[in-house]
């Protein structure tokens, strides 16, 4: 008897050291500001994933109550006690019972929770404060609500106001403030923005745009491009009703400069030029498949394509990076597009895994990898600097430069990401490619690019179905007419609606 309990313990340690090389980081991220909290580790048990439990407890400080001899663990999150039990599928969320699609493990007394079992539970229970984004492996939780909420605004004779609503009054000492030609920035400290909101502001003559950006978890700003008549502006607390008021001083007769301001913004966001960049060539073979299959050269294909394809629809200009097999520096190209005047940076590449059967694409625009495998994929795509001879102008290019270039390029950011979101949607539905989403990552091409910017990962060379359809003209310019769609959808919603 003894024998079997230790052939059994021991196969019991193999299942879960297999399970735990199955392992995978998910990111843990506030719902409202995006700001990182930490990651935490999640094993596989079979097709499925968990999660610890206890560990996620102790990153976001929630209080917890765990009783080894009867095998439960009471989460006691936002004053409701969850309660789990080892090797059961059924979960107490306050009053309301939920059973998950599997029980609960219990590896080394460690409590294992089904991560979209979970999920679905405090959705069940009305407990609408975490979300899962499955294709970047994030969970996103509430820890704090917004407290800047809404942006109304009055007009009084050469004055108008903005009135930032807040939750809670601020202090005059809270607020940090810059005026920098005709962009503004108004920092607020112990502010919490959500920055999927618009904060339902009307645009205003005097306004051009307004971008919310959470610079850390306890300080929210907000970037507003003023119109050439606003004359002055400053900033008041006003403590009693809650509101932050910012009061922009305009000039007198200001019809005549306001519309010569609007024509000279038009002109400057027209999308009338184009760069298209095909990823890799000359010494820089890129991806290599069987029988000397290079990414160089299946992606200058499609960009020529797409060239061809949105210069016979669109009444603008297409410049591509590379027109030949020749080998152009990562920062030579996005610097060449800004120097041509480029409105809009789309570059082209053909992914690579270990795991074969990995099909389909992925539209990535700048900023930290928030998944290990957008950090490998932009790993790779940046490894063509081995070719160039000035490697240390990469020097010191990390995780918070992508951040920090996100957000000096943010008027830029969220309208890649828009841009991206199209694009991902046109291959998808035209070219029957298997999604993996829209993604981030720190990509040295994007790296500097004053424009909207994306890149497209178009297939893996590893997979033998992708890599048959690569190869064909048929499905190259079956892609080079779905981003071209993607573009004029993008040209045709930005141009309307930048003013």
């Amino acid at each position: 008897m003894q024998r079997i309990k230790s052939i059994l313990s021991s196969f019991l340690l193999s299942l879960v050291i297999l399970s735990s090389l199955s392992a995978r980081n998910i990111s843990i991220r506030d719902q409202i500001s995006h700001v990182s909290l930490g990651t935490i580790q999640s094993i596989y048990f079979g097709e499925q994933s968990f999660f610890p439990i206890e560990e996620l407890a102790k990153l976001l400080s929630i209080p917890i109550d765990k009783n080894n001899a009867e095998k439960t663990l009471t989460l006691f999150y936002k004053q409701t006690p969850i309660v789990f039990t080892a090797y059961s599928p059924f979960v107490r969320f306050g009053n309301f019972n939920y059973q998950m699609s599997t029980e609960v493990r219990f590896p080394n007394r460690e409590f294992y929770i089904p991560l979209t079992g979970f999920i679905g539970g405090m959705e069940a229970s009305k407990i609408n404060t975490m979300s899962f984004d499955e294709s970047q492996h994030v969970l996103y939780v509430v820890t704090r609500p917004a407290n800047l909420v809404r942006l109304s605004t009055i007009s009084q004779d050469d004055t108008v106001k903005l009135v930032l609503h807040t939750t809670s009054p601020f202090r005059e000492p809270d607020i940090t403030t810059l005026h920098e030609d005709e962009w503004f920035y108004l920092t607020v400290n112990g502010g919490i923005i959500d920055v999927k909101n618009d904060l339902g502001f009307e645009h205003i003559p005097e306004v051009f745009e307004i971008i919310p950006l959470q610079i850390n978890r306890d300080q929210a700003r907000l970037s507003l491009h003023l119109a050439p008549n606003v004359s002055g502006v400053n900033v008041r607390c006003l403590e009693e009703s809650s509101e932050i008021v910012i009061n922009l001083a305009t000039t007198s007769n200001t019809s005549s400069t306001l519309l010569a301001g609007l024509q000279k913004e038009r002109e400057k966001w027209k999308i009338d030029r184009i760069i298209i960049d095909p990823g890799h060539g000359g010494k820089d073979p890129g991806c290599v498949g069987p029988g000397k299959m290079y990414e160089k050269n299946i992606v200058l294909n499609i960009a020529k394509a797409t060239k061809r394809e949105i210069e016979s629809r669109m009444d603008v200009e297409v410049i591509l990076t590379r027109e030949h097999d020749s080998f152009v520096p990562l920062k030579r190209r996005t610097k060449n597009a800004n120097e041509a005047g480029g409105k809009l940076f789309v570059s082209f590449h053909v992914d690579a895994n270990r795991v074969k059967s990995l099909r389909g694409h992925t539209v990535y625009f700048l900023g930290p990898a928030k998944t290990d495998a957008a950090r490998d994929v932009a790993q790779f795509e940046n490894s063509v600097i081995q070719f160039e001879e000035s490697q240390n102008e990469y020097a010191g290019l990390s995780d918070m430069s992508f951040i920090l270039a996100a957000n000096a390029q943010n008027a830029y950011n969220k309208e890649s990401q828009d841009f991206a979101s199209m694009i991902d949607h046109e291959i998808k539905t035209q070219c029957g490619s298997r999604s993996h989403g829209v993604r981030q990552a720190g990509f040295y091409v994007l790296y500097g690019a004053s424009m909207p910017n994306i890149l497209i990962e178009t297939g893996f060379m590893t997979n033998s179905a992708d890599r048959a359809k690569l190869m064909s003209g048929e499905y190259q310019n079956a892609l080079a007419k779905a981003v071209a769609d993607g573009i004029v959808e993008f040209k045709n919603k930005y141009e309307s609606t930048t003013f």
